[in-house]
């Protein structure tokens, strides 16, 4: 965010983040020393809440480091047609995300790559609702009504 902030062609980016953990405080120190705007730290966010979340996003980043076994709300994200930029350490990658077809998956850290493919989905509208559409047509795969047919499968072998 702060790579794209300050370019004279996006001014209108917002950073919203959901979610609370023992990163917030250098989050804010480091949105108050950069001078960065339109950075919104809305916390824990319930089951009711959290839709209203996905529904206003344009793109869903979850940059996570180790400790990411899977990343639920990818699985969420997808489910509101949003593209997906994740590390390469979240544990649904593989299975979620489909490099250059429904988002990106990137090293972890490299936070020239993650300005790249943000800027990528901010400027090409097209892109952002053709890797948006992917995201739900893959998500489809890993519902309730899937994964019964799926065990019922297995054991009527």
């Amino acid at each position: 965010y702060e790579k794209l902030f300050n370019q004279e062609n996006i001014k209108n980016i917002s950073l919203v983040y959901v979610g609370e953990g023992e990163l917030r405080k250098k989050i804010e120190e480091f949105t108050r020393e950069k001078n960065l705007t339109k950075v919104y730290l809305m916390g824990f966010q319930n089951q009711q809440e959290i839709s209203k979340f996905y529904t206003i996003a344009d793109i869903f980043v979850l940059p996570s480091g180790i400790g990411e076994t899977w990343g639920l709300v990818v699985n969420e994200a997808m489910n509101f047609e949003l593209p997906i930029i994740i590390s390469d350490l979240v544990g649904c990658g593989s299975d979620l995300v489909k490099h250059n077809e429904n988002g990106y998956i990137l090293k972890f850290g490299d936070t020239d790559e993650l300005a790249k493919y943000l800027k990528e989905l901010i400027f090409d509208y097209n892109l952002r609702k053709e890797f948006g559409k992917k995201s739900f047509e893959i998500v489809k795969n890993y519902s309730f009504q899937k994964s019964a047919e799926n065990i019922f499968i297995f054991f009527k072998k």
